[in-house]
């Protein structure tokens, strides 16, 4: 079973990906963490200029792996450590062009649906509920107003640099939004049937029993689960 999580940079996403993981016993993907990896890996590259031939040699060549730590994404590449980098401003700034490259994105595609083609999963990204898993069990679109979204994710880039400035964060964010909302390939929307959540005014764990409340009871999903099985 497929569960996707769509919805702006810093809306939470992630957090509340991996606690309705845990709430289910599911296991938890971080779809952009993949879209991260490979950047990172193609770093020094004019992706742009690159065949799917290219692009897929690269991949291969790369050997990212993704290992769950408690629930958690590790990635490694060649068997080193890239996580941290994976997280850099720099980073995600140049993932958002990256994913709007055609052989890079549908490349990248191509690994996330292998990676996830047996088990129970809660993904989260963009693009996931719209475009790459459309008949996914439960779509859900998370929104967030931008400043409390760049304040979030402020406080999670200080922890790494606390030289950064909150205007950069904001400006940083304004214009990864204008990146996804404008992207030729599955830009930035709210998926067709997707459950819609504004989180302005709910924590993390006010959403989650939102969600649950909205499912009805867990016992719905694990019946369906079981009779997939069967």
């Amino acid at each position: 079973m497929i569960i996707t999580i769509d919805g702006p940079a810093g809306a939470g996403k992630s957090t509340l990906a991996l606690k309705l993981a845990e709430k289910l016993n599911f296991k938890f993907f971080n779809s952009g963490m993949l879209f991260r990896a490979y950047t990172f890996a193609l770093k020094d590259c004019n992706v742009l200029s690159m065949s799917k031939s290219d692009i897929e040699k690269a991949f291969n060549e790369a050997n990212i792996l993704i290992k769950h730590k408690n629930n958690n994404q590790v990635v490694f590449m060649k068997n080193k450590d890239i996580t941290d980098f994976c997280y850099t401003n720099d980073i995600g700034i140049l993932t958002a062009k990256n994913s709007n490259i055609e052989n890079f994105y549908l490349a990248v595609n191509s690994k996330l649906i292998e990676a996830v083609k047996s088990g129970n999963y809660v993904l989260e990204g963009r693009g996931l509920g719209s475009f790459v898993f459309k008949n996914a069990e439960l779509k859900i679109y998370l929104d967030c107003d931008v400043k409390i979204r760049a304040e979030r994710r402020y406080e999670q880039l200080k922890l790494k640099d606390n030289k950064i400035k909150f205007n950069k964060v904001y400006k940083d964010v304004v214009k990864r939004d204008s990146i996804d909302k404008n992207r030729k390939l599955a830009n930035l929307v709210i998926p067709n049937g997707a459950l819609y959540i504004d989180s302005k005014n709910m924590n993390v764990d006010e959403t989650l029993n939102f969600i649950l409340e909205k499912i009805n009871n867990i016992n719905e999903i694990i019946g369906t689960i079981n009779s997939n099985r069967n």
